[in-house]
């Protein structure tokens, strides 16, 4: 189809046709695929919403941990006790401290 001979107005409406036909085309193509899904459910004696529900949960975040040990030496510097331990509290076991001295 050539557009070249068309006017702004004839080609405007062409476009509106079109995004209509793409809308419908669509809509069909979604109402079929859901047909056909909820056949092959159903073949298995389950209901479209059955199998969609077996979607694991999307993660959910953990609100990060509070501090429960700091430094002596810098207080700023805190640890939570979760992951690899920090080179201060390395330093710290290493000389004779426990834990509980630098629990806050």
């Amino acid at each position: 189809m050539d557009l070249a001979g068309f006017t702004i107005p004839e080609l405007e409406s062409l476009r509106a046709r079109v995004d209509a036909a793409i809308r419908a085309k669509r809509d069909a193509v979604k109402r079929q695929l859901r047909e056909k899904m909820e056949k092959l459910a159903a073949e298995e004696g389950l209901t479209l919403s059955d199998v969609l529900a077996t979607a694991p949960p999307a993660r959910q975040t953990r609100a990060k941990a509070k501090p429960k040990y700091a430094n002596p030496a810098n207080p700023a510097e805190v640890w939570a006790g979760r992951g690899k331990q920090p080179a201060w509290v390395k330093r710290a076991l290493a000389e004779g401290r426990t834990l509980a001295d630098l629990a806050i």
